[in-house]
């Protein structure tokens, strides 16, 4: 009995798309916690260094403030104080 090319499941055309398709959404999901985890681990690692160096809370919060492209995140209420906020009436 000849075996049909067309009959082979990895020849199916559905088979093949949907196949891709899944392949599309999960292979930059995976691999972007991946690098997530892995970027995560060698900041863990720095800090551990930095650490085991001497080094103070505030010198490492410089360090990963210097490597980082993104300005250091705020207090959410750092800029106004409750005493300033106290007669705001919303209309």
């Amino acid at each position: 009995m000849p075996v049909i090319l067309a009959e082979l499941p990895w020849l199916n055309d559905h088979l093949i798309f949907w196949v891709a398709i899944v392949l599309i959404c999960v292979v930059p999901s995976v691999s972007f916690y991946l690098y997530r985890w892995r970027k995560i681990e060698l900041d863990a690692e720095l800090k551990r260094e930095m650490i085991a160096r001497g080094m103070s809370a505030d010198e490492i919060e410089r360090v990963l403030a210097a490597g980082s492209a993104l300005p250091p995140k705020r207090q959410a209420f750092e800029g106004a104080s409750l005493k300033e906020t106290q007669g705001y009436k919303q209309s």
